[in-house]
């Protein structure tokens, strides 16, 4: 009889086993998302204050995505910025003009309704222009694509070798969106500065959350000065949303 009141004992101590080691593990994975979270910050401010390059959209802002926020990404290429941030369901909207990138980029992301993939590049004006490709694109078109440039004193690009693209008045854009945006990524090879410029100019910064912004004056000689009037610029408005450390 006592081994049986044991056993049913036992028995009956499983469940409360069970929901102990449930909240216990419950608890790990929080603490450690939370840590995760903190780490991110922090690394974040490292990397702005010593200006290290960033790669990829930081942990602490991905996890504040949801189906109402809006992220743009100008200069696409084949979409590896945008895809880890496609399982928190945001209005991604994707430009590329270079047609073998945006023929990967499509292949990579597919389709969703909050999936917008754009075949067109960004500026300041409705137009179609030159993209000049890379020296080398004829041996991998799709490779040197990031290379891609509006700019034909871009050193690595050859003048006689581009496509006709359609630009996107993108400053029209944003307000037709009609919306604050949570991330703008910017890296169109050269002609971010006349871009950002015009942000400013029209006060579209304030609608953004976070800018990133990858700058070229370390290989397009032309830039070194109007880019650095353009962080001057930020600074001396007090711009804290635009890093210009993206890589």
């Amino acid at each position: 009889m006592k081994k049986i009141i044991k056993s049913f004992l036992k028995f009956l101590m499983i469940p409360h086993l069970y929901f102990g080691l449930k909240k216990y593990i419950r608890v790990i994975i929080e603490l450690n998302f939370n840590v995760h979270l903190v780490f991110s910050k922090i690394a974040f401010s490292i990397r702005n204050i010593f200006q290290f390059n960033i790669h990829r959209v930081p942990f602490f802002i991905s996890k504040e995505l949801n189906s109402n926020s809006v992220v743009i990404d100008c200069g696409a290429n084949v979409g590896a910025i945008m895809k880890p941030l496609l399982k928190y369901e945001p209005s991604i909207y994707c430009f590329e003009p270079n047609p073998v990138a945006f023929k990967q980029l499509s292949e990579n992301l597919g389709t969703a309704p909050n999936l917008h993939l754009i075949n067109k590049a960004v500026g300041i004006e409705t137009k179609t222009a030159k993209l000049y490709l890379h020296k080398e694109a004829e041996q991998n078109e799709l490779l040197f694509s990031v290379s891609s440039s509006l700019l034909s004193s871009k050193p690595n690009v050859d003048n006689s070798n581009f496509y006709e693209v359609e630009v996107l008045n993108f400053l029209d854009f944003l307000k037709s969106l009609g919306k604050n945006i949570q991330i703008l990524k910017v890296d169109i090879e050269g002609a971010e500065v006349e871009l950002i410029n015009a942000l400013l100019d029209a006060g579209l910064d304030k609608k953004i959350q976070y800018i990133f912004v990858e700058t070229h004056e370390n290989t397009i000689p032309d830039l070194v000065e109007s880019t650095l009037q353009l962080k001057k610029r930020t600074f001396q408005m007090n711009v804290n949303n635009i890093y210009y450390n993206w890589a």
